[in-house]
């Protein structure tokens, strides 16, 4: 065990000791860093002695192979997949791990089949969507002359996950297309919302593409849209940098999604203290509120065993209300 004091931290003089143990007890919180890592050899020891971890979900409902395709981690995803892992399962967004691999970083790498043609069926695409969405792979690009060339309705056409070429674009990358399909003549709708309430923003900021975010909120999309969970789109980015700009763009961090967490909860929970490091610096502990179960940021970063995070946030406890307890004793 690990103590943790934060004596004297309290303009009131509160006085608070707690115990961090350095192995969580809940080993689903384990295997997510290992996977981000990618960390094979530990994580095939941890599997071989707990299996029930490939069923584990994120606050998304992604599983740590959805994990291992976003992040770019081939060599996780193949052991996963044979392993036995369903690269078809879907998330809440009902998007597979083979949806992204396929759509975001070709197959050169994973042991994954690909026919592109069996894909667009599966997913009802257009032309557009194809290219939005599988552009990359075959050096193909959305451009004024692919458009005259489709119907206009096109533009807004969603596919079977409620997309539209759009959010395809969004989620890929392609800032210029995004440019191009979201003025005149094409005018293609910026606020639509897929099956999740994703608008092509919160797509952007899932992939983490700072030019895609860019284009998007020059094109007039709300910033603070939200999706079926009350999510905005800064709820689902990691980094810094687009952090700093959607604030600059007017993203607000007093709101909280349908579990009462805000972007503090989500950046603690997912354990990234640089986030953590601006918000604090930006709104002090004023960010640091109880969710519906009663966990403020502080106590989720506890329960986690989130070291650094835990260190950034320290020295910013001073003044913290005594009121608030640092996190729901259950």
């Amino acid at each position: 065990m690990a103590s943790v004091n934060l004596e004297n931290v309290f303009d009131a003089g509160a006085k608070v000791s707690l115990n961090v143990p350095l192995v969580i007890p809940e080993e689903d919180h384990i295997v997510w860093p290992l996977v981000m890592a990618g960390n094979l050899g530990q994580l095939r020891d941890l599997l071989s002695r707990d299996r029930n971890l490939m069923h584990v979900r994120n606050q998304w409902g992604q599983s740590i192979m959805h994990v291992a395709a976003k992040i770019h981690q081939p060599a996780v995803f193949n052991f996963l997949k044979d392993e036995g892992m369903d690269e078809n399962l879907p998330d809440e967004n009902q998007k597979s791990a083979a949806i992204t691999v396929l759509t975001r970083r070709g197959s050169q790498e994973y042991n994954l089949p690909v026919d592109t043609d069996d894909l667009a069926d599966r997913l009802g695409w257009t032309n557009l969507h194809k290219v939005a969405a599988l552009g990359a792979r075959n050096d193909q690009e959305i451009t004024e002359t692919l458009l005259r060339e489709s119907e206009y309705s096109d533009i807004d056409t969603e596919d079977v996950l409620g997309r539209t070429p759009l959010h395809w674009l969004a989620e890929n990358g392609k800032s210029g297309a995004i440019r191009l399909i979201t003025q005149d003549p094409w005018s293609a709708n910026v606020q639509a919302r897929d099956l999740c309430g994703f608008t092509a923003l919160h797509c952007a900021c899932w992939a983490d593409d700072f030019d895609s975010i860019v284009a998007l909120l020059d094109a007039g999309i709300d910033v603070n849209a939200l999706d079926k969970h009350m999510r905005t789109p800064m709820m689902h980015m990691s980094s810094p940098e687009i952090l700093k700009y959607l604030l600059r763009k007017g993203a607000d961090v007093q709101i909280s999604d349908d579990e009462a967490a805000n972007i503090m909860h989500h950046a603690c929970v997912s354990d990234q203290e640089d986030l953590v490091e601006i918000l604090l610096r930006e709104y002090g502990h004023s960010l640091l509120t109880r969710n519906h179960t009663g966990d403020t940021p502080l106590g989720q970063a506890i329960a986690n065993n989130s070291l650094e995070v835990l260190k950034i946030m320290a020295p910013y406890l001073r003044g913290f209300p005594v009121s608030l307890p640092l996190f729901n004793l259950r």
